[in-house]
């Protein structure tokens, strides 16, 4: 029966009430026994951040992590950013970086090249944008770099920096390798160069000399000839010069449809397009075949699966009657599929590895998607037995085999599995069990990946279960009539009522304890001392932002924490020189890779929330809503009698959205 609404927002304090205590235990939304905490700040970051979390929410726990250990606070964000290695976050990973640059503006400075490394260039022109936006409301990042920047353009400034550092070694070597600054740097009249950012003028300033925007255009555009940036070639029609298999594996994706096309989107053919489609045809062929490579490098496995999901598309005859078709095969993200897992299989020992996947009602939308991405890679890695084989949990587990020779029918396959209901994790481990003791010479699985939001069922949903705020659901029928009766009351009222329920619920308070209260990980954990099977490993990847239990702390050997959405993370489980496989021990081996400059001694002091400005901080937030989305370009309005018939006809005509190259849009939200 459903809890009393008004007494919800009150649930975090009664489960305080109840189980506080030094080791913090607290309950899931679906009262399994649990930590409020891992026990170590930084790790509590590690595990809970999402790219859905409330920017507040973020930089209070990057606070906190600050405030423990300032080092590794500036390893995590450097990991959360990693496209290539880390967790590669892009829109929390630069909100925090911002916040850092206006807490600790030294360390920021100190350590930006270092974030460059692990990010893009791009990412300077975010940072530059939330300086501006945000300097005319609550957070003055100008005040605390006012020494080290006077005019609040470092991001800036560095850009031109390397820019001419580019120009430079091309003069020296025709043939240099140079960076991708460049192809991020502002255009004229594209999003950073508008009011009020004008970042290409303040660049083209930063350059010195008598610079001016012909010059500037003139000196971008030769270096963009040299990096053969790809929408350079689309947009000057130079289609013989694209070479598929060099393209970066967002613009393959993005652009992959336009390589198919005879023709324009004004419906024009040309040979140089025809041209075009026949190579990527053959290209694609030879993909297929494998006597082609493509590159995968910075995408994520949910990216590749999402077209797929969603079961049959339609075909409609001329009398409307619809048809189910398989969902077409698209080979460019079949190849990046099979490149993604090429790599992975490389550097990973993926022996007695499974995956379980949580596709309950709670992980519904992206959490979802990314769960199915992740199962459909470890099931592809495992050896046998377990090759191929993922199990799912709800109300009702499964141990799935996957069948299909391609990433489309593999996901078709899944989508056959029952979805939604609870999330009850001792299932699967009964399941575990059972399935092993029909065969007892059958191999234990030894490393489990559990994807999940982390909300797991109450273990013992028996009579003596604990008071979970079903208040209805727990009391006599006195009881209930007395609390529908005040349940409208909420403050200090509310709270009597639940002082009076929680003392009826004494006498099974104390059954509970003497049974010992424990943990879903403690249960799992008795279920197999009473076999003769060894606990499996058990990485418990949380998938969505309002996670806020923990099945295990820092130190419980055998487990370990994470988030995220990036298969790369896998591999911090696999190595077999692991010295220990605890959640503090494989975040330490995680982070250990990343270099920091040491951070200053005077910026070493602890923030209290409101010091740093935790609480004003929701305007980035509201800022990055607002403006870093894609825009379309504005076109030159004409004048005169043209215009009035320009106006008159689009006013009739029906409105389009406009198709935008990457450089025209602000900073995508992934």
């Amino acid at each position: 029966m459903a809890a009393v609404p008004e007494l919800q927002a009150l649930f975090e304090r009664l489960q305080l009430q109840l189980y506080g205590g030094p080791d913090e235990r607290t309950l899931t939304e679906n009262a399994a026994g649990a930590f409020a905490s891992s026990g170590d700040k930084c790790l509590d970051f590690f595990a809970t951040v999402v790219r859905d979390t409330s920017v507040e929410t973020v930089l209070q726990g990057f606070l906190d992590a600050w405030n423990e250990d300032p080092e590794k606070a500036v390893k995590l964000l450097l990991n959360l950013r990693d496209i290539r290695g880390g967790k590669g976050e892009k829109k929390v990973s630069l909100v925090l970086l911002y916040a850092l640059s206006c807490w600790k503006p030294l360390t920021y400075l100190a350590n930006l090249q270092r974030f460059l490394q692990v990010g893009c260039y791009k990412d300077l022109l975010f940072m530059a944008e939330l300086a501006v936006r945000c300097s005319a409301g609550a957070i003055d990042r100008f005040q605390r770099l006012a020494e080290l920047d006077d005019d609040g353009t470092i991001e800036l400034k560095i850009i031109a920096c390397q820019l001419l550092n580019d120009e430079k070694d091309l003069r020296t070597n025709a043939k240099a390798s140079i960076s991708l600054c460049a192809k991020w740097a502002p255009t004229e009249g594209t999003h950073y160069d508008r009011q009020p950012l004008r970042f290409s003028r303040k660049i083209t300033k930063a350059m010195g000399g008598d610079l001016k925007k012909k010059d500037y255009r003139k000196r971008l555009s030769a270096l963009r000839v040299h990096l053969t940036v790809l929408e350079t070639l689309m947009c000057t029609g130079k289609w013989a010069d694209i070479v598929f298999k060099g393209l970066p594996a967002k613009a393959h994706r993005r652009y992959r449809k336009a390589f198919g096309r005879e023709e324009n989107k004004k419906k024009a053919k040309s040979e140089a397009r025809a041209a075009l489609a026949k190579r990527y045809a053959e290209y694609l062929a030879l993909l297929t075949k494998g006597e082609e490579t493509i590159k995968s490098t910075g995408t994520q496995p949910h990216e590749l699966i999402k077209g797929y999901l969603g079961g049959m598309d339609y075909e409609y005859d001329e009398e409307g009657n619809a048809t189910e078709k398989p969902k077409e095969l698209d080979l460019t993200i079949e190849g990046q599929w099979k490149d993604m897992i090429s790599k992975l299989a490389s550097t990973g020992n993926f022996k007695h590895v499974q995956a379980v996947c949580d596709v309950s009602g709670s992980m519904a939308g992206t959490p979802m998607e990314v769960a199915i991405a992740l199962g459909l890679v470890v099931a592809e890695l495992t050896a046998e037995p377990f090759h191929n084989k993922l199990i799912t949990f709800s109300g009702n587990p499964e141990l799935h085999t996957v069948a299909g020779s391609n990433l489309r029918d593999r996901v078709a396959d899944l989508e056959k599995m029952e979805w939604g209901s609870n999330t009850d994790l001792i299932k699967v481990f009964e399941l575990l069990l059972s399935e092993a003791s029909k065969n007892p010479n059958a191999q234990m699985v030894e490393k489990l990946f559990i994807f999940t939001d982390m909300q797991f069922d109450e273990a013992n949903q028996q009579e003596e279960k604990l008071f979970c705020f079903d208040v209805q659901a727990e009391s006599s029928d006195e009881e209930k009539e007395a609390t529908a009766d005040k349940k409208v009351e909420i403050g200090n009222e509310a709270m009597e009522i639940v002082d009076e329920v929680v003392a009826v619920k004494e006498v099974e308070k104390e059954v509970c304890k003497d049974k010992g209260w424990a943990t879903t990980y403690e249960t799992i954990c008795q279920m197999f001392h009473k076999t003769k099977y060894a606990v499996p490993k058990i990485v418990f990847w949380n998938l969505r932002a309002t996670h806020k239990s923990f099945p295990v702390q820092k130190d419980e050997v055998g487990t370990a924490l994470i988030s995220g959405f990036s298969a790369e993370m896998m591999k911090a489980f696999l190595s077999d020189d692991m010295v220990e496989f605890s959640p503090l021990s494989i975040m330490n081996q995680v982070l250990g890779k990343y270099e920091i400059t040491e951070i200053p001694k005077e910026e070493r002091i602890p923030l209290t929330a409101d010091e740093a400005g935790v609480v004003s901080f929701p305007l980035i937030d509201k800022m990055v809503g607002e403006f870093l989305v894609a825009k379309k370009v504005p076109k030159p309005r004409p004048k005169g009698r043209k215009a009035a018939l320009d106006r008159s006809r689009s006013a009739s005509a029906p409105h389009h959205d406009v198709e935008m190259n990457d450089s025209d849009k602000g900073i995508p939200f992934v």
